[in-house]
């Protein structure tokens, strides 16, 4: 009967809630802690750098500093996007969602992928899965050279430069090198009024040019239509016109009308979502809080790399529907920061 009413039933409690009026709540503060670890070992964060920037920062848990063990109970406690399993039953009533199920999933991947797959790589790669040759289309991905000192260098490589007898001409870079180089540029872009301003203007235009839901704007019509008849009908009523006839009218109509509003809300539901201006400058701003590998994964959809400039592929808080145009931008930049931007 607790499970049921979605109370409270004693015991320990998962990191990020606390307990008020035998209600589990979110405890803002921890709940925000959550997100981070959840965010961030998503984004291909290591759990140890995780666990190191936790503990760097002061934060603990019961008092305790963070540990791997400590942040994997985290990362695999279902509660968090508000299930709680007891034997073969399940309640969604009792744990408020700190995290959506997507998330959840998509760690649970990542954990499967590092229980079998080898951890070769003990470099972090921030740009990883996120380049592209300009020269031949290729893939750029993250290598490591022992020079003449004994010193490893780390650099980004082109797959066909390493892996084909066919030449391209681009030329590898140092990883430190190009990691700075982007994430300044970011900084950069998001930053600045002049930049910033543009990007948003664009992508407003380019909104407001999406198509409109036809079959949307079909079934308002007919709801009109439908509610003009059924108010015409009620007076009608009122003023004693009534027969078996206009029963039957009246039955007919509250059906169509109860129909149409489901077709509606369906339709609805798959239609753009219109962004104001606020809202792709906020989408832009929070970015700028985020840790670099979250900051490359949030934002960055693909860069195509030249031996003299770079092409960043930002993502767009416009999602497009079936019946819209899809868009994004990109900005060119010489190394030198000469910066211009496309929508």
């Amino acid at each position: 009967e607790t499970r049921e009413t979605g109370l409270f039933q004693g015991g320990a409690l998962a990191f990020g809630y606390k307990v008020e009026n035998r209600k589990i709540i979110i405890d803002e503060e921890n709940a925000n802690i959550v997100r981070f670890i959840f965010n961030q070992y998503n984004s291909g964060m290591y759990a140890t750098d995780i666990v190191n920037i936790l503990n760097e920062k002061g934060i603990k848990i019961k008092g305790k500093i963070f540990i791997k063990n400590t942040l994997y109970k985290i990362l695999r406690n279902e509660k968090y996007t508000g299930i709680y399993r007891y034997k073969d039953e399940v309640f969604e009533n009792m744990y408020p969602k700190i995290i959506d199920a997507d998330l959840f999933n998509n760690v649970q991947l990542k954990f499967k992928k590092n229980k079998y797959g080898r951890k070769s790589e003990k470099t972090n790669y921030l740009l990883r899965k996120k380049l592209t040759c300009g020269y031949c289309g290729k893939s750029i991905n993250g290598e490591c050279g022992t020079a003449k000192s004994g010193k490893v260098i780390h650099y980004y490589k082109c797959f066909t430069v390493k892996n084909s007898k066919k030449h391209c001409e681009k030329v590898p870079i140092r990883k430190d090198m190009l990691e700075k180089i982007i994430i300044d540029l970011l900084i950069k872009v998001l930053s600045k009024s002049v930049y910033k301003n543009k990007v948003v203007e664009e992508l407003l235009k380019r909104q407001s040019l999406n198509k409109e839901n036809v079959i949307l704007q079909v079934l308002e019509k007919e709801y009109k239509k439908n509610k003009t008849s059924l108010n015409n009908l009620i007076d009608a009523i009122e003023h004693g016109i009534y027969s078996q006839s206009t029963n039957s009218r009246l039955h007919e109509l509250e059906n169509a009308i109860n129909e149409l509003e489901k077709q509606i809300l369906i339709e609805k539901s798959k239609s753009d979502i219109k962004l104001s201006k606020n809202d792709i400058e906020k989408f832009y701003e929070n970015a700028l809080n985020y840790e670099s590998q979250v900051l490359v994964n949030y934002l960055i959809r693909e860069i195509k790399l030249y031996n003299d400039r770079i092409e960043i592929y930002l993502n767009s808080p416009i999602k497009k529907s079936s019946d819209s145009q899809d868009f994004s931008f990109y900005f060119t930049a010489i190394y030198n920061f000469e910066i211009e931007i496309y929508v």
